[in-house]
């Protein structure tokens, strides 16, 4: 089976499902209040090898979550394709420690490098964003934006 995370992930699992006439599913971030009250939705996962897709990885957590999520309904999940990761450290020690391979189609300095080739950002956009993707969570203080 193939598995979402509400919202983004959604629409390129259930793409992919149907391409390879695979059953879908989506995880909610959140346990809804009414309805199933579930947050895996679209099947049953018990017992079934489930592989989740995200659009975007960027420090791993909602893909864990969802994963966790999937488990507790008894799904055995290995494998996470993402389209872009950011490579941040932490989503790799945290898919490591969860026994979850990565596989990302890209990634987001991969993604600059291309723009940087095609002229779509010049050298000194580049370096900002170099900047920011070496050290994301203290970058706006260290350039005054908080």
């Amino acid at each position: 089976m193939v598995g979402g995370v509400e919202a983004a992930g959604i629409p390129h699992s259930a793409a992919l499902g149907f391409a390879m006439r695979t059953p879908s599913v989506f995880i909610r971030k959140e346990l809804k209040e009414h309805g199933t009250k579930k947050r895996v939705e679209g099947g049953d996962v018990t017992g079934k090898r489930v592989v989740l897709v995200e659009d975007l990885v960027t420090t791993g957590g909602s893909s864990i979550a969802a994963i966790e999520a999937l488990r507790e309904e008894g799904a055995v999940v290995s494998d996470c394709l993402a389209i872009i990761s950011y490579d941040f450290p932490e989503a790799v020690e945290l898919f490591d420690r969860s026994g979850v391979r990565l596989h990302a189609a890209t990634t987001f300095p991969t993604v600059l490098e291309c723009a940087l080739e095609r002229g779509m950002i010049d050298e000194a956009g580049a370096a900002i964003v170099r900047d920011w993707l070496r050290e994301p969570r203290s970058w706006a203080k260290r350039h005054g934006f908080e």
